[in-house]
Parts: C-alpha cells; sequence; structure tokens
C-alpha cells in the first residue's frame, strides 16, 4: 500500500515534467521545421528563451519529487529562470510581430473565461455531490464535470459564446472582416487593389500582392509590403484548378519557384481565375489561417473572379460600341464616296446600287466622266467582308478616279491597277473589276473585265447576251492583259453589270442565277432604268432565304441614238440613304 502511494504521489510531479518538456520538443520540432530562415529568426529568442526557462523548471519538479529532498542546490534560480518564457515571448511580439498583442489577449480571455465556467461548475458539483450523493467520491464528480464542461466550452457549441465573449472583452478599434469587402473599382487594377487592401486590413498581414500571369507575373496590385517573387511559367498551371489559399509547399512548384516565393516573402497564393493569383505575406498573428479564414479568402477570390469577368464584359460592350459607331462613321465615309449623279443623256438612262451585308462593304461602283458623252464606268467586287475588302476597295476606287482620265482605254487602266495590287505582295487581296468606256451618244461600250462576273445584254427584240470577254482577278497575276470587249447599243436594249451577290444569293442551296434575271429583265426590260434596278433587288430579296451577300448591279438603257454633236450632260440626284447602304439614280 504504501508502494502505491509513493507512485501516485510521484506519478503527478512526473506526468507535469513529461508534459511540459514533450511541449518544448514539440515548440523545437516546430521551430527546426519553419519553412523560412526568416521565420526561424523571428521565433529563434522565443524559442531560447522558452528553452532556457522552462526547461530547468521542469527537471527541478521531476528530480524534486523523485529524490524526496527537502531542498534541491540551486533549486531558486528555477524561478528567475522560469520568467524568461514571458520576457522571450514579449521581445518577439515587440521587435520581431511573431504574435499580434491582441489577438494573444482575447485568445487568453477566451481560456480564462472557459476555466472560469468550468472552476465555478467544479465547485457547484462537488457541493451538490457532498449534499445529495455523498458516495460519489469527494473531488471526482466535480472534476468530472467541469473537465467536461472545459472540453465542451473550447470544442463544441459554447467556442463561439466564448469568441463573442473575447470580442468584447478585448474590443479592437479598427477591427474588420472580409465579410465586409465590397469590390470597387472600374478597371481591374482598382479591384484588385481593393481586395488587397482588404485581406491586409482583416487578417493583419504585412503585404498583399496581386499577380497576373498574362504579363509574365508582374504586379498589377499592392498593398503593404512587395511581394514580387519571379516563377516561372508552370506555376499558373500549379493553381489553374485550385481554389482557397494554399502555402507554397502544398503546390506542385519546382524547388526555383519555392526559392523565390521564399526569398519574395509570400506565405500563402490565393487563385483568383486563370490569369491573375493574389500573394498574401506573413500574418503577424502566426503562420497559419483558421478555417473561418480561409473559407473567407476563398468567397474573396470567387468575388473578385466575377467582377473581374463583369469588368472585362463591361470592357468589351464598352469597345464593342465604340467599334460599331465607328463602323457606322465608315460606313457613311464609304457611301459618300460613291457618285452621288448618275450621268443623265437625253439617250441613256443609267441607275445603280449597292448593297453591303456587314458596316462597310467590299462592293462599288463609280461614273468617271471623261468629257462630251463619254464616261467611264466601272464595277468592283474586292474578295472577302468588312473591312479588308473595305480597305482594297479604297485603294483600288481612289486608283481608278485618277487613272480613269490617263488611260487610253479600258484594258490599259486595268492593267496600271493589277501592277498596284500585284505589288503588295498580298495575294489574298484580289479584286474583280470591270471597267467600261461609254458613249451614250452613239450607243458604244468598249470594256474590259478582271475577273467580274459577265454582263448581260437583253436586245430590245428579246435576244439574250452575256459579254464574257476578259481577263484574271486583279492583283492575282503578274503582267496580266484585259483584252477589249465592245458592245452597241440600240434603242431599248438593256445592259447590266452586277457583282455575283445578285446571281449567287441562295433559297434551299439553289442559287437564283442567271435564269431568275433574264426573267426579270424581260418582264420589265421596257421600264426605266430604274425600275429595272428596283425589280431586280426585290426579286433577289423575295429569293433568298438568308443574309445577302455584298452586291453591286448598274443598269444602261439606251435610248436613242445620236450622230454629230456631243450632248452635254445633265445630272440626277441619287435616291437612297447610307443607313440602307442602298444607292439608286
Amino acid at each position: 500500500m504504501n508502494a502505491l502511494l509513493s507512485v501516485l504521489r510521484v506519478a503527478p510531479a512526473v506526468l507535469f515534467a513529461a508534459g511540459l518538456i514533450g511541449g518544448l520538443v514539440l515548440f523545437a520540432l516546430a521551430f527546426f521545421r519553419a519553412e523560412t530562415s526568416d521565420a526561424r529568426r523571428r521565433l529563434r529568442v522565443a524559442f531560447i528563451g522558452t528553452l532556457l526557462g522552462a526547461l530547468p523548471f521542469a527537471l527541478l519538479v521531476g528530480m524534486h519529487n523523485l529524490s524526496h529532498a527537502p531542498a534541491l542546490p540551486g533549486e531558486r534560480w528555477a524561478v528567475p529562470f522560469l520568467i524568461l518564457v514571458p520576457l522571450s515571448f514579449g521581445w518577439a511580439m515587440a521587435v520581431h510581430n511573431v504574435f499580434d498583442f491582441r489577438v494573444a489577449l482575447r485568445a487568453f480571455t477566451r481560456a480564462a473565461s472557459a476555466l472560469v465556467g468550468a472552476a465555478l461548475l467544479y465547485v457547484a458539483s462537488e457541493w451538490m455531490a457532498a449534499a445529495w450523493w455523498p458516495t460519489a467520491g469527494t473531488g471526482v464528480t466535480g472534476a468530472a464535470v467541469a473537465l467536461g464542461a472545459l472540453l465542451a466550452a473550447l470544442a463544441g457549441p459554447a467556442r463561439g459564446w466564448l469568441g463573442a465573449a473575447g470580442r468584447r472583452l478585448v474590443p479592437y478599434a479598427d477591427e474588420w472582416s472580409l465579410a465586409d469587402w465590397a469590390p470597387s473599382g472600374d478597371e481591374e487594377a482598382q479591384m484588385l487593389q481593393s481586395g488587397c487592401e482588404a485581406v491586409v486590413r482583416a487578417l493583419r498581414v504585412d503585404g498583399c500582392t496581386a499577380l497576373h500571369w498574362n504579363e509574365g507575373g508582374a504586379v498589377v496590385a499592392r498593398s503593404g509590403a512587395l511581394l514580387a517573387p519571379a516563377l516561372s511559367s508552370a506555376a499558373p498551371e500549379a493553381l489553374r484548378h485550385l481554389t482557397g489559399p494554399l502555402e507554397p509547399a502544398e503546390l506542385k512548384l519546382s524547388n526555383d519557384d519555392r526559392d523565390a516565393l521564399e526569398h519574395a516573402g509570400a506565405h500563402w497564393l490565393l487563385p483568383v481565375n486563370a490569369d491573375v493569383a493574389i500573394a498574401i505575406g506573413r500574418r503577424f498573428a502566426g503562420a497559419w489561417l483558421s478555417r473561418a479564414e480561409s473559407m473567407a479568402l476563398e468567397r474573396l477570390a470567387r468575388q473578385l473572379a466575377v467582377n473581374l469577368e463583369n469588368l472585362e464584359l463591361r470592357r468589351e460592350a464598352r469597345d464593342h460600341g465604340v467599334l460599331a459607331r465607328e463602323m457606322r462613321q465608315a460606313r457613311a465615309v464609304q457611301v459618300r464616296r460613291l457618285p452621288r449623279h448618275t450621268p443623265v443623256l437625253p439617250t441613256l438612262d443609267c441607275a445603280a446600287s449597292t448593297l453591303a451585308t456587314e458596316a462597310v462593304g467590299g462592293d462599288y461602283y463609280d461614273f468617271v466622266e471623261t468629257g462630251g458623252r463619254e464616261f467611264t464606268l466601272a464595277v468592283g467586287d474586292a474578295a472577302g467582308h468588312g473591312v479588308p475588302a473595305a480597305l482594297v476597295l479604297a485603294g483600288v476606287q481612289a486608283r481608278f478616279r485618277d487613272e480613269a482620265r490617263r488611260a487610253r482605254h479600258p484594258g490599259e487602266l486595268l492593267e496600271a491597277m493589277n501592277r498596284d495590287l500585284v505589288a503588295l505582295d498580298q495575294p489574298e487581296h484580289f479584286m474583280g473589276l470591270l471597267c467600261a468606256r461609254v458613249d451614250a451618244g452613239a450607243g458604244a461600250v468598249r470594256f474590259a473585265n478582271a475577273g467580274l462576273t459577265p454582263p448581260l445584254l437583253r436586245r430590245r427584240d428579246g435576244r439574250h447576251e452575256e459579254l464574257t470577254d476578259g481577263g484574271p482577278l486583279l492583283g492575282v497575276q503578274e503582267g496580266a492583259r484585259y483584252p477589249l470587249g465592245s458592245a452597241d447599243l440600240e434603242p431599248g436594249d438593256v445592259l447590266v453589270v452586277y457583282t455575283d451577290g445578285l446571281s449567287e444569293a441562295a433559297r434551299d442551296g439553289e442559287p437564283f442565277g442567271d435564269e431568275q434575271l433574264w426573267r426579270v429583265l424581260d418582264r420589265h426590260a421596257h421600264r426605266r432604268a430604274a425600275d429595272v434596278l428596283e425589280e431586280l433587288m426585290s426579286a433577289v430579296r423575295a429569293w433568298a432565304d438568308g443574309p445577302l451577300d455584298d452586291l453591286t448591279i448598274v443598269v444602261l438603257k439606251q435610248l436613242a441614238r445620236v450622230r454629230g454633236a456631243a450632248l452635254q450632260p445633265a445630272r440626277a440626284t441619287l435616291k437612297g440613304s447610307p443607313a440602307d447602304a442602298d444607292t439608286h439614280g
């Protein structure tokens, strides 16, 4: 029995000493496993002070209980050494900011509240056991109830109440939560700057930096200390499908990338989207994040990602609006470059129209009067659609107006324009173009065709002729030659020059074709040129079951033939507006 009592008397002291030494060993392991040399440097004073202060005390307690001696040599020095523990932690907090003192004080307040509650329960339980259940044993019932209450308070539902009590007893004047953050700013950098400031303020870290992978990991926003790790191109891939704050050790990074993060002082990386990540620096309250804080950071990243996506959508919409406005302006310029008047002579009736499927098109027509009753006609179709075709068209149109007055005949004009396009060395920028010199009084048409659809001539007596003379497209073949073709127009004859957007308009895959075009001409050849053109436009619109391609139509109807003196041409204003991209005469 005496031996058992001796063991029971010594066991608590041994357990106490073993627990204290075990705690020191765990502290030592945590110290040596610190991720960075900077972290070990900041913890060194606290570690050495704890070791020098607590270890002698633990050894003294163990030896005192084992030796049964009333006093041991030098035991009174254990108390002064023990003071090194709080002093070393105070130094670490004050000099190295290892811990935020207020955080430690709040944690102490929570623990003290739990202990006070457990002590009260212990006293109450002991009184109840002594009064009602004396056989339960003195000290057993109260200790059991107090221990259960303490565990429940620290790990159970009472944990939230203790946290609220700690916040009330130790309030922070500038306490702020990530849940209070709301995105601000109309640009990506402003949005990320707001997020970084929220992280620094809520988590009390020394720095937060937003990195943009598309810009080589460049810093686009920051708050506090600058964290700018020089990471390899493989680092973004390691974050691509991850969420929440992650320590570098948790990522599949190369040694160089880990060294770069350590050197920059980044303790966590928070992926935002495929292009952006947030680097979070050292935390004053300790090198850890609670589950609630990790979830709050993950929510912040999701909110940032959504708002950045909305910013991008708004930017695209704004850019699209600017582009649409500029395209409307370009279309207005393009329409103004079309001739506003067709040559109107007593012997010839002219009408022309062009339709663009986009804001700017690649089809056009032009008239250049060369004196007296003669003028030069051009109908063109640039390859492609939209802006590229319009750019080719602009150059061709300007050159045509210059060459129309200098070239001896349409073939020479096309050869000069072909040399210009071939010199660009851009085979995809080719163009079909027909040029014709028209003598309105004599009804004589001399033309050269560079790959445009052959013009159709409907004679007054109903005969159909297709003017097939021509050469290759402009810009395709260096040194190409364009033979001259000719047609004599008798009164009542109708000549139609058009681009393939008219004949290739389709319904269920079947093109409008020349047969449909001939039918319209046969029905309306007796009418004015403008009426014939309008009927052709109406017919192709009614036929097509989808959007029309760019198309241009020029109708020339010979009214009479005059021999002798030249006639002075009159002018007639073309109908239509830039809004519908049609121009009539």
